[in-house]
């Protein structure tokens, strides 16, 4: 991932693709649906007292714009 020819490979669709980032990216999920649902049955984090889980689900005009 840090090497740009291997990047610049993969997006390149229409010459000479190099798939290889996709098992990086597959890895990558992997580890971390494990984690995931491996933290989501603990009771409280590991170093601190409760989950901090945002409540808000509202969108306003700030979001989509400073993104």
């Amino acid at each position: 991932m840090t090497l740009p020819q291997k990047v610049i490979g993969f997006l390149d669709l229409g010459g000479d693709w190099d798939p290889s980032l996709i098992f990086v990216m597959v890895g990558s999920a992997g580890v971390y649906l494990i984690f995931y649902r491996w933290i989501k049955r603990l009771s409280s984090p590991l170093f601190d007292t409760e989950f901090h889980i945002p409540t808000r689900t509202d969108i306003d005009q700030r979001l989509p714009v400073n993104s």
